[in-house]
């Protein structure tokens, strides 16, 4: 599927490089080659979230911004949320249980992934949806910019 969608990409777009990879790998560019690496809902589903981060250190140029947006997985209103949604919505067509799906697929909480990030990035802003409040319990997501730490 995705060598289908990087294909039919490359096809529409000629000039523009386009890469099938796994990001928690060495990728085939050099040290400090991006000027800004963005991570939108990703964190929380990789396996090996600090081989992640390292490359994504690796490739961030010095003055580079790192972009990330996790959920507030665990909270009261990402669960509420979750619950109204994509859980009765599931449930109702597979009938089966949705929170094994989620513990399977939402590996890295929230508080493991910006313990992870604070050992690689300095963080610049970090702002909660909806509610501004810096509360994992009462938001939805959370998103942050970074920069690469200072050797």
């Amino acid at each position: 599927m995705l060598d289908a969608l990087a294909t039919g990409l490359s096809a529409r777009f000629p000039d523009v490089t386009t890469l099938v990879a796994d990001c928690q790998q060495r990728l085939p560019f050099e040290d400090g080659f991006f000027d800004r690496v963005l991570a939108i809902h990703v964190l929380e589903h990789l396996p090996d979230l600090p081989a992640a981060l390292d490359e994504v250190a690796r490739l961030l140029a010095p003055e580079g911004q790192f972009v990330a947006v996790i959920p507030c997985e665990g909270g009261a209103a990402y669960s509420l949320a979750r619950r109204l949604t994509a859980k009765r919505l599931f449930e109702r067509e597979f009938g089966r249980d949705y929170d094994w799906f989620i513990r399977f697929e939402h590996i890295n909480l929230p508080w493991e992934i910006e313990g992870e990030l604070e050992k690689r990035f300095e963080v610049v802003e970090t702002r909660y949806f909806p509610l501004r409040i810096p509360s994992v319990r009462l938001n939805l997501i959370i998103g942050l910019t970074m920069r690469p730490r200072r050797a």
